[in-house]
């Protein structure tokens, strides 16, 4: 400011007007002002703004380009895995405090968190840099540079902001759970927060979460993960179980049992063992419960390789109808056979069905003689 005052004071004076010799004198010997000084026009709301669309935007930058590691399994040969893992660790931790302490929006916040959880751990379809560390390291080095970063804790975290955020957007939720089961089968349950000490736990909180924010315990926090765990919607329901090996998944509307336009589930996978039938059996429970629960639906399995095992079987059919509170299994073992009921349950609910299979006291009877 001082420079520019400088340069128009000779404009500004109240003696003689000067010549334009002088002004061109008096303006040469003046360097321009630089971008900060020349901010000094705007209000502080538009700095502020300049400087949060600066952050995002090297924010965003950094993000990709921590995503795009994964595409280059040859990236190890240079950079040791430890790398990858901590600076996973500090891009998920400056997101947390830049957002806590209001520098970024929540979606922009949630949106970025999204991006490294998936960056780093992968997804359903796609690995991340998860799996080039895995595959550069013992299981030894693995697990001590995840309690090095304390990676899991931080992760089931930063899911717990996210379903907060989302408590009212039923399919980001519905997506979160879908991601969190893929986590889960990486590196266990939210149990894991138990891990954080009392100290740990209170510099988590005050590094991460708003100050508006209602302080929980880490029970509380993992009640609520658990209770996100277990949530479907069509969507994510039908591209896990297109993620089973070899395996075909349509939804339609059928008529069956003198009941029209039930919903229903055609899967088709190799049938080769007792598992198989089981993982049908928890695939009817979650349509039939998810995303809303039906008052009737129907599911058949075919088995596209009936001739890889001895005894053969041609599909599995499951059917609810509440009018009934019925439900039944059905198998046939060749497309010559007839269909014949194997499992027969009345009166039950699904609520009830559910409670049984979480119980351990609803399984398939053999579904093959021999193993």
């Amino acid at each position: 400011m001082k420079a520019l005052r400088a340069a128009f004071a000779p404009l500004q004076s109240e003696e003689k007007t000067p010549s334009s010799s002088t002004i061109v004198e008096s303006a040469t010997i003046v360097e321009p002002p630089d971008w900060d000084e020349a901010t000094d026009f705007t209000s502080d709301e538009e700095r502020q703004e300049r400087a949060r669309a600066r952050l995002r935007s090297g924010l965003q930058r950094m993000i990709r380009e921590f995503r795009e590691i994964r595409e280059g399994a040859s990236y190890l040969e240079e950079v040791p895995p430890a790398y990858l893992a901590e600076l996973f660790f500090i891009l998920l931790s400056y997101l947390a405090i830049v957002w806590k302490d209001h520098f970024i929006e929540d979606d922009f916040f949630s949106e970025s968190a999204t991006a490294l959880l998936s960056g780093f751990w992968g997804e359903l379809t796609e690995p991340g840099a998860w799996t080039l560390i895995r595959n550069n390291l013992i299981e030894e080095d693995q697990q001590a540079l995840l309690r090095k970063w304390d990676l899991c804790q931080r992760t089931w975290f930063i899911a717990f902001l996210l379903a907060r955020l989302w408590k009212e957007d039923r399919t980001k939720i519905d997506d979160l759970a879908a991601w969190l089961r893929y986590f889960c089968s990486l590196d266990g349950q939210p149990d894991i927060l138990r891990e954080f000490s009392a100290d740990e736990w209170e510099k988590q909180w005050q590094s991460s979460v708003p100050g508006a924010w209602e302080r929980l315990s880490a029970e509380k926090v993992i009640a609520e993960l658990n209770a996100i765990l277990p949530r479907y919607n069509e969507k994510t329901l039908i591209a896990e179980l297109k993620a089973w090996p070899n395996t075909r998944v349509e939804k339609k509307f059928v008529n069956i049992s003198n009941i029209s336009r039930v919903p229903a589930l055609e899967i088709h996978l190799p049938f080769t063992s007792q598992e198989d039938g089981e993982r049908c059996l928890d695939a009817f429970l979650t349509f039939l419960r998810w995303p809303h629960q039906k008052n009737a639906a129907w599911m058949i399995c075919y088995n596209v390789n009936p001739a890889s095992h001895p005894e053969a079987i041609a599909s599995l059919r499951f059917l609810y109808r509440d009018d009934l509170r019925e439900f039944f299994v059905a198998k046939k073992a060749s497309d010559f056979d007839d269909p014949y009921i194997i499992y027969e349950l009345s009166p039950t609910t699904p609520t009830e069905l559910i409670e049984l299979r979480a119980n351990g006291e609803l399984r398939l009877p053999p579904l093959f003689s021999t193993t």
